[in-house]
């Protein structure tokens, strides 16, 4: 995990996945409790980002990209956001995410 915004994405997939039934609660709790576990003990670590960076790399893809191919805003800050911490590497199940990192030459 590597940004602020990644860890808010986490938590509030578990969370929908609550919402819309397709977790149950134990498990909710538990992949919460696993996550700031993991955060206490630095096996995952947030790193701090430039906020204003992320938005205008991202400005940036939108303008390029979303009105070819469909791209959704918090996907695009995601891809943004790897791209200004100098990540070589973007892992996601979103298909359509994955071809964007991808298309701005991010390996999946």
């Amino acid at each position: 995990m590597r940004s602020t915004a990644n860890r808010f994405e986490l938590v509030n997939a578990i969370q929908l996945s609550l919402f819309r039934k397709t977790i149950q609660a134990r498990h909710a709790h538990a992949a919460l409790l696993a996550l700031e576990e993991d955060l206490a003990t630095g096996a995952m670590v947030l790193v701090p980002c430039d906020w204003a960076a992320v938005h205008g790399r991202a400005l940036q893809i939108a303008t390029q990209l979303t009105g070819k191919g469909g791209h959704r805003g918090f996907d695009i800050l995601h891809v943004a956001t790897a791209l200004e911490l100098g990540a070589k590497e973007f892992l996601s199940f979103d298909a359509q995410q994955a071809a964007l990192a991808k298309t701005v030459g991010l390996n999946g």
